[in-house]
């Protein structure tokens, strides 16, 4: 019976919509996704259940939506690529810790990079909060599992750089602990986010643990200053301007830039992933039942 119906005419001017939000459209009103698509706009004719079409949208879909930044993405790592050479190749040796200290390159904008994703945690809990949206508890995801990585990662090239500066690979210096702390909030959020099912419960316990995380991030900068800790002193933002010789810091603020930079569009790309594996599902769901 339902073969042998027709799906109605979709018109959609190709400016005003992205191909996310086309193929959104197209699930919403039961059309296959693999249909004629024109200039001016998609035609889709239905001729199979509607668990069918899942499978066609969903190649495409994510294709499309994820291919700008993917592309990004890459031509930020290439520019990485090219400030790690600078910092290997062209910046002079520190007088203090010599060939070791360059490893900063990568620890220091990797510990920038798990903060704004601190910070993009703490906007979503918050509007998560107010609008029990669940596109913002999908963007706090997003920013927890980023975040995760770029904390990993400064705490594994911190450990590299203590060795040979300090003598130990680990110490329970103040910075360090701080630090160990916000990689355990980030994944003990992931895990209570799997532990409750979809909900306002849910909803409400992520993003109050998501504000918790964002309080730690301001105790980890300051933890050099409110307490006697191995690490040294603020030098890039501090009274009096940075100690750093100015090729040092030309090299380490671009990479801190483009590192953020990369951080922002894996949470941005991750979500966009994560709501339309979820619009799946539950379109699915509706359709087998």
């Amino acid at each position: 019976m339902l073969g042998a119906t027709a799906c109605p005419l979709i018109m959609h001017k190709a400016g005003n919509l992205t191909p996310a939000r086309l193929s959104r459209q197209a699930i919403s009103t039961g059309c296959l996704s693999g249909a004629l698509r024109q200039r001016q706009g998609i035609i889709c004719s239905a001729t199979r259940p509607k668990i069918g079409y899942i499978q066609d949208l969903t190649a495409w879909d994510v294709k499309m939506n994820n291919q700008l930044p993917q592309r990004l993405l890459l031509v930020l790592l290439a520019l990485l690529f090219c400030q790690w050479l600078l910092a290997w190749y062209w910046v002079p040796v520190d007088a203090a810790q010599g060939e070791a200290y360059r490893i900063i390159y990568l620890h220091v904008p990797a510990a920038f990079a798990a903060f704004l994703s601190a910070g993009v945690l703490l906007v979503a809990s918050i509007m998560a909060l107010r609008s029990k949206g669940e596109q913002w508890l999908q963007l706090s995801r997003a920013s927890t599992e980023v975040g995760l990585i770029f904390t990993i990662l400064t705490l594994a090239t911190g450990s590299i750089w203590g060795k040979p500066i300090w003598g130990t690979w680990w110490t329970w210096d103040a910075r360090l602990t701080t630090t160990f702390l916000l990689s355990l909030m980030y994944g003990g959020w992931l895990l209570l986010y799997g532990a409750i099912p979809q909900g306002p419960s849910r909803t409400r316990s992520c993003s109050i643990l998501g504000l918790m995380i964002a309080a730690d991030v301001p105790i980890i900068y300051k933890s050099v200053t409110w307490w006697r800790t191995l690490h040294q002193p603020q030098t890039i933002l501090r009274s009096g301007g940075s100690t750093m010789d100015p090729d040092m810091l030309k090299v380490l603020l671009a990479g801190i830039f483009i590192m953020a930079a990369t951080s922002l569009c894996m949470i941005f790309s991750r979500r966009e992933t994560l709501l339309l594996e979820q619009e799946l599902e539950e379109r699915s769901l509706g359709g087998m039942s």
